[in-house]
């Protein structure tokens, strides 16, 4: 019998809990965890029609923290992960969407309600973000650049 490692369900709790925070947001999900050799996607979203009627395709990489002892969730997103991320988007956009597709990076940190946050980053204070289903939740739009 397969056991899953309770960093494994706090990773699926977290890829739950952004989840249903974007569908709250109108956001419409396309694809989780898609894999490939380079990489994965936690979330693959299509956000709600801009003023100019285009819809943006969100590849949303998702860290769940249960302890600051962990270390910071944003800051956990190294240079090698972005290129991972940037590669893996590219891949998913060329089997499902067409070249001119809008399309961004973003990063939803999320942490247990009461857990201090250890940092801020260059997108963040950490008492930015919100409180959702008795967690922290901070959202960074466009948070990896592709080019």
């Amino acid at each position: 019998m397969k056991t899953t490692s309770s960093r494994a369900l706090a990773g699926i709790q977290g890829e739950a809990l952004a989840r249903s925070y974007l569908e709250s947001k109108n956001y419409r999900h396309l694809d989780s965890n898609f894999t490939r050799r380079v990489g994965e996607l936690d979330l693959v979203m299509l956000e709600p029609a801009g003023l100019d009627g285009r819809r943006t395709i969100v590849f949303v990489e998702v860290r769940y923290r249960t302890h600051v002892s962990f270390g910071g969730a944003i800051e956990s997103i190294d240079w090698k992960k972005q290129r991972k991320l940037v590669r893996v988007s590219s891949l998913w956009l060329q089997q499902h969407a067409s070249s001119r597709a809008n399309a961004r990076i973003d990063v939803i940190a999320i942490r247990p309600l009461g857990e201090p946050s250890i940092s801020a980053s260059r997108h963040t204070s950490p008492e930015s973000g919100i409180s959702w289903r008795n967690h922290h939740l901070v959202w960074i739009k466009n948070a990896i650049e592709s080019g």
